[in-house]
């Protein structure tokens, strides 16, 4: 008798820690179900019309969470517990990878941008990988590839791009993983093995899609010709590569500021630089405002004239 309410008392904290436990085990699995639940919701269409890699990771991850809460959910023995450090594990895990799902949520392309991947002018192909934007006129044997900016829906440079291809070049916007350049260092290579009938490429990106357009460029490729920079500027010299170079930059760009992108001249080989006067980081694109960026003074409708007709003008040199 004496032993009973030691006893009593052991099996009262057991089923406290096991309610805690139990209560933490549904924390964790509703965290894993409610960021891919968020982002489909608010960001569908953009998913969807991006790289497969990015929904199937979220689909994956919302199968963890329904496995999580069907487990959080299960009769448990009294005293059956989960260990501090798994618990502790399990937290860290998820938030890491939950805030990381978090942040890649994408900028998504606007209305007009969508609108214009149906160009009457221009063949607009959707791919998994790519959106190709190729002339109905007479192909000029220059093509770019372009790698978009960090989180940026690709559709949101096809009214652009557009402009650029109506001019005979062949324009082929890379599908990043995650909507992230570092993650398709590779696509330049592959899109040239892909498009055999081009000879000539220019590779181009807006902001980190410039810094891994850059990056190919380095690499010595014979297939490349120049490079284009939007609002960016390489994370190393590629100096040494004998191409030419474009870089244009909005003078109310607060991400990537006008002294910062022409500071890099020394980075680039022979370059020649462009300033839209009044433009914004964001005005590279169609996909509304970016956190941080500068206050535009000009429309976005002049600002992407002057760099399309740019770009445009960079390629039809390369072919001269």
């Amino acid at each position: 008798m004496a032993g009973e309410p030691v006893s009593r008392l052991a099996e009262t904290d057991g089923d406290s820690v096991s309610r805690g436990h139990r209560w933490l085990r549904l924390l964790v699995a509703g965290a894993w179900l409610a960021v891919p639940l968020w982002l489909a919701l608010t960001r569908f269409d953009t998913l969807r019309a991006g790289h497969p890699a990015h929904p199937v990771t979220l689909a994956l991850a919302f199968l963890v969470g329904a496995g999580l809460l069907a487990r959080a959910l299960r009769p448990a023995p009294v005293r059956r517990r989960w260990p501090l450090v798994r618990a502790l594990a399990a937290v860290l895990v998820t938030v890491l990878a939950c805030g990381v799902l978090a942040c890649l949520r994408p900028f998504s392309a606007s209305p007009t941008a969508v609108a214009a991947t149906s160009s009457p002018s221009v063949t607009v192909t959707q791919g998994s990988s790519s959106i190709t934007l190729a002339p109905t006129t007479p192909d000029s044997g220059v093509g770019l590839i372009f790698q978009p900016g960090a989180r940026v829906d690709p559709r949101a440079y096809v009214p652009l791009l557009v402009r650029v291809a109506e001019r005979g070049h062949r324009v082929v916007i890379v599908k990043q993983p995650f909507d992230l350049a570092f993650a398709a260092l590779g696509a330049p290579s592959r899109v040239m093995d892909a498009n055999p009938q081009v000879s000539r490429w220019v590779v181009g990106g807006h902001s980190l899609g410039g810094v891994a357009a850059a990056r190919a460029a380095a690499t010595g490729d014979p297939r490349i010709a120049g490079l284009v920079l939007w609002a960016s500027y390489p994370d190393s010299s590629v100096r040494d590569v004998p191409l030419p170079a474009l870089s244009i930059y909005g003078t109310r760009d607060e991400l990537a500021t006008a002294s910062v992108v022409r500071g890099a001249a020394e980075q680039l080989p022979s370059a020649s630089f462009v300033a839209v006067e009044g433009g914004s980081h964001a005005y590279f694109g169609d996909y509304g405002e970016q956190p941080g960026d500068g206050v535009p003074t000009v429309s976005r409708d002049v600002a992407q004239r002057q760099i399309a007709a740019a770009t445009a003008d960079f390629l039809g040199g390369i072919g001269d």
